[in-house]
């Protein structure tokens, strides 16, 4: 495993634990209210893991195998439509999955535009009785600030926000393997002026037989706050599955998982600890013409100790179909979730039971070198048992066409508009549930550059013209974030290997949100964080 890899995943992912509890209570939309999706302070560090990751995926698609490589694709895409759907608890569970994948085989990559093998090895078998260990310190800061323009009846100029909290830690990796199995970990452990993180990642996997091969995934994490109550936790999961092969190009699994969250001081309404167990059935298949096809259903249960309003049980069906040759690549996701909640006499803004269907769909076509075209759509549609102003049925959808300029893999940039669009029912007497609705224009640019293992920059921005058609009236009382607004979002995150075992990495995030209609109501947010890793052993 690559610590260097590590070190860059972890560098945003510990940044959503610093900033996790300054977010929290911005999460859970008040009662009576127009509800909101996920906060936009959590949004943007999602945002930059997700980001961060496909640029991992990307230069390291040689050295993944190929099964892994499309899990990837796969977990990322369902992260990205669970955050669009407002579950950043998924979402973040996704990301997690796909973390480890990348941590645990990643490396170099060199492969050309658009080529991917088309043999299937469903987990990497490592050498006969090998062992290896990494160990990595690393120290760094994370840096934020968010400004707010406020309007004048307010009677608040401009209000800003910003900290900074500097880091150390260690993280080690160890993978072995022998005639039982294989056994892969990952800790990790940082102390900083605002909190101490630990981390523990072990997978299991045990000697194929003819019988399959099991597999023990457990994860503990726990972090302390300096200040604040009701933050701090301990957080644990274990997962099993058993996976057979009935044909050389087809698996097989079955799946449980149980999530057990203990919050040590719970004063808040918000961190609340609960219990989690999920089971269902997983299956994988290739066919020798290029296509490849992923399906994973389950069962979700959650239960609150002390906000039963929240408890709920679900179903969760996730499959992806696939298509590469040398040409054309194409990956179409699909998603359906149910969540059903107790019903009691005073609702929970999020305890509304509702069905949700997702897809997401992928399609690169090379012109002939160095140029390609990219076409992204995403596509969801919610229906709630009972609607009503505050949780109203909606269709969200965004489209982006790209033009793709790849000289040689280490280079690509990409360019072409975006379109995003959400639209849900009137309510007679309520017109502020449709506040969200919106129709938005822009332009995407993407870059990425590689120099082999010493440095990679991967650069994107995106500026977009939003209109909400049935927004606030004028003037809004207070910042809105519904009204018509111009959007500028840019993310760069960069590494440089400068010396032998020495790495720094850099995340930079800038968002801008400018209020069209009235001189006060704009919000701008600027996350840094700089990290220096060296590679012990």
């Amino acid at each position: 495993m690559s610590l260097r890899l590590a070190a860059g995943v972890a560098l945003v992912g510990v940044a959503a634990v610093g900033l996790g509890a300054i977010s929290a209570s911005a999460q859970i939309p008040a009662e009576g209210t127009a509800p909101g999706k996920i906060d936009t302070l959590s949004g943007d560090l999602f945002e930059l893991r997700l980001a961060r990751l496909r640029l991992e995926a990307i230069s390291l698609r040689d050295s993944l195998e190929d099964e892994d490589r499309r899990y990837v694709k796969a977990l990322l895409a369902e992260a990205d439509s669970a955050y669009q759907a407002g579950d950043l608890d998924l979402a973040s569970v996704r990301l997690l999955e796909a973390e480890v994948v990348l941590e645990t085989f990643g490396g170099q990559d060199t492969t050309g535009f658009a080529e991917e093998s088309l043999d299937v090895d469903f987990e990497p078998d490592l050498p006969t009785r090998s062992r290896s260990f990494g160990l990595e310190a690393f120290a760094g800061v994370d840096l934020w600030k968010e400004q707010f323009a406020l309007p004048e009846q307010s009677r608040v100029g401009a209000e800003a926000e910003g900290a900074g909290n500097p880091f150390a830690g260690l993280r080690a990796d160890f993978s072995g393997s022998g005639s039982l199995g294989t056994l892969l970990s990952y800790t990790e452990a940082r102390t900083s002026r605002d909190y101490t993180f630990a981390l523990v990642d072990v997978d299991l996997s045990g000697a194929e037989t003819g019988l399959g091969r099991p597999r023990l995934e457990l994860r503990l994490s726990g972090t302390d706050y300096r200040a604040g109550e009701g933050t701090d936790y301990l957080q644990g999961r274990l997962r099993g599955r058993w996976e057979l092969k009935p044909l050389s190009r087809l698996v097989l699994a079955p799946v449980g998982e149980v999530w057990d969250t203990r919050y040590a001081r719970c004063t808040g309404a918000f961190f609340v600890s609960f219990k989690e167990s999920a089971y269902g059935f997983a299956a994988s298949a290739s066919l020798p013409v290029g296509i490849w096809f992923d399906a994973d259903v389950r069962h979700v249960a959650r239960r609150y100790d002390s906000k039963a309003q929240a408890d709920f049980d679900g179903v969760d069906l996730w499959s992806s179909i696939g298509y590469s040759s040398g040409t054309l690549t194409s990956t179409l996701w699909f998603g359906y979730e149910t969540r059903d909640f107790e019903p009691t006499p005073s609702r929970w803004s999020g305890s509304a039971s509702y069905r949700d269907a997702y897809a997401d769909g992928r399609l690169r076509w090379l012109l002939g070198r160095p140029w390609g075209v990219e076409f992204r759509t995403f596509l969801e549609k919610r229906r709630y048992l009972v609607p009503d102003p505050a949780t109203p049925d909606f269709v969200e959808a965004q489209a982006r066409l790209l033009l793709v300029w790849q000289p040689a893999f280490s280079r690509e940039v990409s360019v072409g508009p975006v379109y995003r669009w959400r639209t849900s029912p009137a309510f007679p007497g309520a017109a502020w549930s449709r506040w969200e609705d919106y129709r938005s224009w822009g332009l995407a640019v993407e870059v990425d550059l590689l120099q082999g293992d010493t440095w990679s920059l991967h650069l994107t921005n995106t500026f977009e013209s939003r209109t909400h058609p049935y927004g606030p009236p004028y003037p809004s009382p207070g910042l809105s974030l519904y009204d018509d607004r111009l959007i500028s979002s840019s993310l760069l995150l960069a590494s440089w290997r400068f010396a032998e075992g020495w790495e720094v990495t850099a995340t930079v995030n800038l968002d801008r949100e400018d209020d069209r209609r009235q001189a006060e109501g704009d919000v701008q947010s600027t996350l840094f964080s700089l990290q220096c890793a060296r590679k012990i052993f």
